[in-house]
């Protein structure tokens, strides 16, 4: 990964989203973004409840299926935001767009993305839910980035905002 293309293409795309882009509601709950309809939620509600009730019904079975719909969503998301002619380009884009949806920054290592805050983690460091890694949904949007240009690797959550000593979650390829 080249941390520098990320970046750049990262905080253009941002930069663009934050001045050109309405985010347009209406009476009944809904917010459009460039023409599509997105939910947007607080961190407290967003998703803890169905984490809870997935990893108790399901353990680690509740990891891969939002993994894999993150994954799903996370192509929808790249549809949304246009083709890119490298990995680094659109990884950038798709960091820029999680950032206005309300992700921390991220920040690019080598092999690893760091973000200092995730809605998901936050919602169980909220309710004192330590946990192991959380962010199963997030890993699946970055995942979908590395499929989209052909890697044969995913981006698996490392250590977690919602582990209990965890201060940020970080995503490496593997």
């Amino acid at each position: 990964m080249d941390e520098r293309i990320i970046v750049e293409k990262k905080d253009e795309y941002f930069e663009k989203l934050d001045e050109e882009e309405d985010l347009a509601g209406d009476e009944n709950g809904n917010v459009m973004l460039m023409g599509e309809r997105f939910n947007i939620m607080a961190s407290k509600y967003f998703m803890s409840e169905i984490l809870v009730i997935l990893q108790d019904s399901y353990e680690e079975k509740a990891g891969e299926m939002l993994f894999e719909s993150g994954k799903m969503y996370g192509k929808d998301l790249l549809d949304l935001i246009g083709e890119e002619k490298s990995f680094d380009e659109s990884l950038g884009k798709m960091l820029g767009l999680l950032k206005f949806l309300g992700y921390s920054d991220s920040y690019v290592e080598m092999e690893s993305i760091t973000f200092s805050s995730s809605p998901t983690a936050e919602a169980y460091k909220s309710k004192k839910m330590f946990s192991t890694k959380t962010c199963h949904f997030l890993s699946g949007i970055l995942s979908a980035v590395a499929e989209n240009h052909g890697k044969d690797k995913n981006f698996k959550e490392q250590t977690c905002q919602a582990e209990e000593e965890g201060n940020d979650c970080v995503f490496v390829m593997v």
